[in-house]
């Protein structure tokens, strides 16, 4: 996961095996889609304090936010294959959204 905070307001989070370069990216074979998940602050220690964001199909996912503060956002992703079967989350990546 890679997740550009280039923009003002909005986080555009990069998912697969190459998520630096788009164009060579595409997701493993297994996989249906990607749940991504995300937290106010630094990382929480249970993944269950962790909120649901999204599932989507196609790198890259964007996250809009509103707004007159910077915030701290953590974010974990979790790779679900074509039967619906979650599999383990990713390490945490933690980053800024400035206002």
């Amino acid at each position: 996961m890679l997740v550009d905070t280039s923009q003002r307001l909005q986080a555009t989070i990069h998912f697969g095996p190459n998520p630096s370069d788009e164009r060579r990216n595409p997701k493993p074979e297994f996989v249906h889609a990607v749940e991504i998940y995300y937290s106010f602050g630094a990382p929480p220690t249970d993944v269950t304090a962790y909120q649901f964001l999204a599932v989507d199909t196609a790198s890259p996912y964007v996250h809009l936010f509103s707004g007159l503060q910077a915030v701290t956002v953590t974010y974990r992703l979790r790779w679900v294959d074509r039967l619906g079967r979650p599999g383990p989350f990713s390490e945490p990546v933690t980053v800024t959204i400035t206002a």
